[in-house]
Order: structure tokens, then C-alpha cells, then sequence
């Protein structure tokens, strides 16, 4: 019976002290990433070209889908948001991901083809 108890009483214990720390603050709900490197393998992290646009992580592109031949990756930025938060984001790209790696983006089609 004292082994429940002080079993029962470190638990609690534990989730007091999880309930007392503070949220996340390094950026708001809506920013799924700040760099490409926090996506998952095959992914980068994109930004549309809309005013408050929010960063989210993204497929890299396959075999005959659409491309931009000349994606810009921001290399560092900072945003601001309505709410009033700020995040710096570095290795974003403007719209879509680059081809996959052994693809590459024509300039005639806009769509990834096999590397030459």
C-alpha cells in the first residue's frame, strides 16, 4: 500500500511540474517551420507569396510535377504577423519545393524530368 501512495505521489508530482512549464514560445501555431531542415526526409519547408503567409513543411517535387525553374530560396527573413508574433526564417523556398534529387526542373515544361 506505501508503494502505491508513493508511486501515486511522485506521478502527481510529475504532472504538476509538467502543467507549471510554459508553452512553446519560438514561434506561433500556425508556423509549421522556420528552416527546411526541420521538415521530414523528402520535404523542404515552403512559404506562399500572400501577405502573412505561414511557412509549412512540403514535399519535395516528383517526376512530372510542377516546378519553378528559377525557386527562390530565401536564404533569411524575418515576419511579422497580425498578432503581433515575429519569427526569422533562413532556407525557405517561395511557393514549392526543388525537385526531387535526381530531378531536375525544366525550363520549357515547368515540371521535374530525369537528369541528364
Amino acid at each position: 500500500m506505501k508503494e502505491r501512495l508513493a508511486t501515486f505521489l511522485v506521478l502527481l508530482s510529475l504532472a504538476a511540474f509538467a502543467y507549471s512549464l510554459p508553452p512553446r514560445k519560438d514561434r506561433p501555431f500556425y508556423v509549421d517551420c522556420l528552416t527546411s531542415r526541420e521538415c521530414g526526409k523528402g520535404q523542404c519547408c515552403t512559404i506562399g507569396m500572400e501577405r502573412y503567409s505561414s511557412p509549412h513543411c512540403q514535399s519535395l517535387q516528383k517526376l512530372g510535377e510542377m516546378c519553378r525553374p528559377v525557386n527562390d530560396l530565401i536564404t533569411s527573413a524575418n515576419l511579422t504577423y497580425p498578432d503581433g508574433a515575429k519569427v526569422a526564417i533562413n532556407n525557405v523556398y517561395r511557393i514549392l519545393c526543388p525537385c526531387k534529387d535526381r530531378f531536375t526542373c525544366s525550363s520549357t515544361s515547368g515540371t521535374c524530368e530525369l537528369r541528364h
